[in-house]
């Protein structure tokens, strides 16, 4: 509650949610909608492509906690393991190749 001083929540920047904003500065002129941290508050978005910021929230009297999920398609999962793995014989490779 604004009125308690324990102001806080998450400011969502109204641009076109069909693409990424051209730039954070362009984002933050936009009209924005400001979710408060209420209990039982669900907000879901497409994170690339609205603009956002967290606003803290502070008080003496309350706990506060977010939890943040990110969901990724099992391509994208699965492309990201081999690049990792790739990644690590590169450097490993790189690395017994030094010891020589």
């Amino acid at each position: 509650d604004p009125d308690d001083g324990n102001q806080g929540g998450l400011d969502l920047f109204l641009t076109d949610p069909k693409e990424s904003p051209a730039s954070a500065s362009s984002a933050k002129k936009s009209p924005k909608l400001r979710v408060a941290p209420h209990a039982d508050t669900l907000v879901m978005f497409l994170s690339d492509r609205m603009a956002h910021r967290v606003i803290p929230t502070r008080g003496k009297d309350s706990k506060w906690f977010a939890l943040t999920v990110w969901a990724l398609s099992g391509t994208a999962m699965n492309q990201m393991t081999r690049k990792m793995m790739a990644m690590r014989q590169q450097a490993s490779k790189a690395d017994s190749d030094s010891d020589d």
